[in-house]
């Protein structure tokens, strides 16, 4: 993935990307299910992660346009491409970073069901915001009681369950992070680092 926002894109964050930058896991919302455990874990985008990225951004800028260093270009034209190089690199390897930790998380759900004795019952399991569910690892009840199902979308399982007899059946899935939503996520951040860059006479509007 590459650096593509630019200031204005700050306005056009979704809403899940800019939720995704308060939290270090993903929050379980209205209707959608909670996972039984998660491995890998995505640090908040803070102010701290901010500053730090703007702090570098900052000394890379006052280094390459004020020093004197013999070495650096002598044009204004030369230092800012030079600047902008390495600002590109900073940013690059934020973006680097932090889709490998999104990537890196897998959680993994565990629903059931239960049916009264002859009689049906159906269950939905969801995906939190953002997250996909792997079809190839489900697991889930093989016998009779399976009565249909389970049937995956992209972030959903539906199943139904019956019997004579008072009985349950389960699915268990492992979920990942969209690559649009970890995309989509990353880059806002990088658009909310440039926006505090060029508040502060940094300019990143690079092609």
């Amino acid at each position: 993935m590459r650096i593509r926002p630019t200031v204005a894109d700050v306005r056009r964050m979704t809403l899940s990307a800019i939720i995704a930058l308060g939290v270090a896991l993903p929050m379980p919302c209205f209707g959608q299910d909670v996972p039984e455990r998660c491995t890998g874990t995505v640090a908040p985008f803070d102010s701290t992660t901010r500053e730090q990225l703007v702090s570098a951004a900052l000394t890379a800028s006052n280094y390459f346009m004020n020093s004197p260093d013999v070495g650096l270009p002598h044009t204004y034209e030369g230092r800012r491409d030079t600047l902008n190089k390495v600002l590109r690199s900073q940013l690059q390897k934020h973006v680097d970073l932090r889709t490998a930790a999104f990537r890196a998380v897998q959680c993994h759900y565990h629903g059931i069901d239960w049916n009264q004795p002859g009689g049906r019952s159906s269950k939905t399991m969801t995906a939190q915001a953002g997250f996909y569910f792997l079809q190839e690892t489900a697991d889930y009840t093989r016998n009779g009681d399976m009565k249909r199902g389970p049937t995956f979308t992209r972030n959903t399982v539906s199943w139904t369950t019956g019997g004579h007899h008072r009985s349950s059946t389960y699915v268990d899935v492992d979920a990942r992070y969209e690559p649009s939503f970890i995309s989509n996520t990353v880059q806002a951040e990088i658009a909310i680092v440039r926006h505090a860059l060029a508040e502060r006479g940094v300019p990143t509007e690079w092609n």
